[in-house]
């Protein structure tokens, strides 16, 4: 019993007797992002805030791409009629000079004779139209 007391004191001593191991230099594969000052870093951000703005601008394209697409809403539509949607502003006294392309759910171009709204998925409003649900722009 007293050797291997011995043995187990002897190994504990080896164990801290032994200098540390040297910190070896991060090799050219490995990218340490959480230094501050890392290039490795940096790039991935600049990726990332590219890939976010090509993003946006390939979705915007599209949208512009398919509302020219879209099909114009008629005033018999059940949703069109639940908003009293009427494709000229004009005849109804409620809309008090309102358009649709003043409205800030309008999503068309300035001009255009139509454009999305977001309350009509899918399908496009009259300029000069109205609804209940019109909104003044911000």
């Amino acid at each position: 019993m007293a050797v291997l007391e011995l043995y187990r004191r002897a190994a504990w001593r080896d164990t801290r007797a032994q200098p540390a191991r040297p910190v070896s230099e991060p090799s050219q594969w490995s990218f340490p992002l959480n230094q501050p000052d890392s290039t490795a870093r940096r790039r991935l951000l600049k990726r990332i805030a590219l890939a976010a703005s090509i993003g946006a601008v390939a979705t915007a394209n599209l949208r512009a791409a398919d509302a020219a697409d879209l099909p114009l809403i008629a005033e018999n539509d059940p949703v069109a009629t639940a908003v009293k949607y009427v494709e000229d502003g004009t005849k109804v006294k409620e809309a008090e000079g309102n358009r649709c392309d003043t409205c800030s759910l309008y999503a068309g171009k300035d001009g255009a004779a139509q454009g999305p709204c977001q309350i009509f998925k899918g399908k496009a409003v009259k300029a000069a139209g109205w609804c209940a649900s019109w909104a003044p722009q911000m």
